[in-house]
């Protein structure tokens, strides 16, 4: 037996099978003989730097040609591959068993099981002018969920990310590493950055209305007599008629509710208004738990504006809403309430409804405002909002007889615009005109899914009947 030391034999090509000779590949040499136990040992495998000849000393080479040609002095580098061991090439390979097994970074044990597919950048062909993976292609073609390798390419799906509801109060804890965190995305969060938002937009809201009001009642006949500022009022009767001053309290009204309408709709839906807001409890548009948030935040904001205004400014505080001398109670009433119907019938078509133009209801209803402001100021003050005539009389500490009138207009506005609204709905509307806003998506002769919804609305209508 030859000694491990001694330099390889290699047979002549005709004794591996060519031309020349009657031998196959079966005699050459794999392994050496135990004298003591008179059994074949696998012989050991240690890659080193001559890989090629050491491959030849395994089995590896398939034909006996390139023992020939290695014999015509023609190198080895070019008749056989020397990176045969990675993990692509060598996963073909018959290994006879007990051969120490070259060590490769991805892949610990070439007898292991493979669990996972090997890493899809290290197949992955490049051009020859970039020759190594980008950062980009390898973070494309990799990625790690939870310590396990997950390939696309290799055909493993990706996990599914967990919701925020599906996660345990312990693990909320380790996500937003804050302690007693779990109110975070409970109802309660909820309704109280609504009521934050509600009471800031009600305060910037109304302290812009009654600062100009009070800017447009400077000169006005209010603040020539010899009353007391707080019992000032911004009714017509009261001022005196003067077109320009009634414009001004129109356009302030207005251009206040629509900016600040526009900033806070997506964080409380922007109401301002509780015959607003009762409307929308009304259409089931908000839960009666968040109205009495928005209520109670409508009520303290108009509250907080009134004392800002009063003391922050030097003029006399004439905002509260009073009837003119030639109004009566009933007039009153019914003024409120069919200018408080056409602002909560605006926002109903505008706010609530799908359509394309919905991004512009805040302008819609700005504009809804400023048109009833116009009418309303002189007869009523145009108040359209309890809380907007509340805050006021509770700064001044003056409740005039007909305050009542501020509750029960505005809320009787809210019921028939509820009522027609409904009334709409169900005699299917968008039917009437369809694609009348060049919306296809909710045009119902377009989209099915928008006739397929009015067609289950009628239906429910029908079993409720």
């Amino acid at each position: 037996m030859a000694s491990s030391q001694d330099p390889p034999q290699l047979p002549l090509p005709g004794q591996m099978g060519i031309p020349g000779g009657n031998s196959d590949l079966s005699e050459v040499p794999e392994r050496n003989s135990n004298s003591d136990t008179g059994e074949d040992q696998p012989q050991k495998f240690t890659p080193g730097p001559n890989l090629a000849t050491q491959a030849v000393l395994d089995g590896r080479v398939q034909h006996g040609l390139i023992a020939g040609l290695l014999k015509l002095g023609i190198p080895m580098d070019i008749l056989v591959k020397d990176d045969w061991w990675e993990e692509n090439d060598f996963a073909d390979r018959d290994v006879p068993r007990g051969r120490e097994e070259p060590k490769h970074p991805d892949l610990p044990s070439r007898r292991a099981s493979r669990s996972r597919p090997p890493r899809a950048f290290l197949n992955r062909q490049f051009s020859d002018f970039d020759q190594t993976p980008s950062k980009a292609n390898f973070e494309e073609s990799r990625s790690t969920r939870n310590g396990q390798l997950v390939d696309e390419e290799m055909g493993y799906p990706l996990r599914a990310r967990p919701t925020w509801k599906e996660l345990s109060d312990q693990e909320k804890m380790q996500v937003l590493r804050l302690p007693m965190t779990q109110w975070m995305n409970s109802n309660f969060k909820n309704h109280f950055v609504a009521s934050l938002g509600e009471f800031i937009g009600t305060t910037l809201f109304l302290f812009f209305a009654f600062g100009g009001t009070e800017v447009a009642n400077i000169q006005s006949q209010a603040n020539d007599n010899t009353s007391s500022s707080d019992s000032n009022t911004t009714t017509g009767g009261s001022t005196g008629f003067d077109v320009s001053v009634l414009l001004y309290i129109s356009v302030i009204f207005g251009m206040s509710l629509m900016v600040n309408v526009w900033i806070f709709f997506r964080i409380s839906g922007g109401l301002f208004n509780p015959a607003v807001t009762l409307a929308m409890v009304m259409v089931k548009a908000i839960t009666v738990t968040r109205a009495v948030c928005l209520f109670v935040a409508q009520m303290l904001g108009s509250l907080l504006a009134s004392v800002v205004v009063r003391f922050l400014f030097p003029e006399q505080f004439n905002v509260r809403t009073t009837l003119s001398g030639g109004t009566s109670q009933v007039q009153g009433v019914f003024i409120e309430a069919i200018l408080t119907a056409e602002l909560v019938f605006t926002i109903f078509m505008m706010a609530k409804e799908k359509h394309r133009a919905r991004y512009l209801a805040p302008v819609a209803i700005g504009m809804a405002l400023f048109v009833a402001e116009m009418v309303g100021v002189q007869f009523t003050g145009g108040s359209l909002n309890p809380a907007r005539s509340f805050g006021p009389c509770v700064v001044t500490l003056t409740f005039d007889p007909e305050h009542w009138i501020y509750w029960i207009g505005p809320l009787i506005g809210s019921i028939l615009a509820v009522a027609f609204y409904q009334f709409i709905k169900t005699l299917e509307y968008e039917m009437a005109n369809p694609g009348a806003d060049g919306d296809p998506v909710n045009d119902p002769t377009i989209n099915p899914e928008k006739k397929a919804e009015i067609m289950s609305r009628r239906r429910s209508s029908s079993t409720a009947r």
